[in-house]
């Protein structure tokens, strides 16, 4: 029962969402989030395009650790060159998301919403 609620409200893909914006360090979800959400490898994993400020009906509520980490080195390292740096994923402080702080993960190195 409680998970067909979940799947309703879908309160795992805005945890997720809200997770990955505090992880990255980008409290409105524009740069590396958006970024990553629109990655080939993340994308696939849901309809339509990420909007910061929209909807989150469609978005995933889980991403693979694979598929995470290979979107996010394309990010950063976009050409495969050893010339990337982390400078996208700010230093500072990962409060200035407005979620709350919990664990997010599945266990399996996966990123998943509560």
């Amino acid at each position: 029962m409680n998970e067909l609620i979940e799947r309703q409200l879908k309160n795992r893909a805005k945890d997720l969402e809200c997770g990955l914006r505090e992880l990255l360090n980008d409290p409105q979800g524009n740069d590396l989030v958006k970024k990553l959400y629109d990655h080939g490898m993340i994308s696939g994993l849901f309809k339509g395009k990420y909007d910061p400020q929209g909807p989150k009906r469609n978005l995933p509520s889980y991403i693979p650790a694979r598929n995470f980490s290979i979107a996010l080195l394309n990010i950063i390292v976009p050409d495969g060159s050893n010339s990337g740096t982390l400078d996208p994923i700010k230093k500072g402080s990962r409060r200035d998301a407005e979620c709350p702080s919990e664990d997010r993960t599945g266990g399996d190195g996966g990123l998943r919403g509560k």
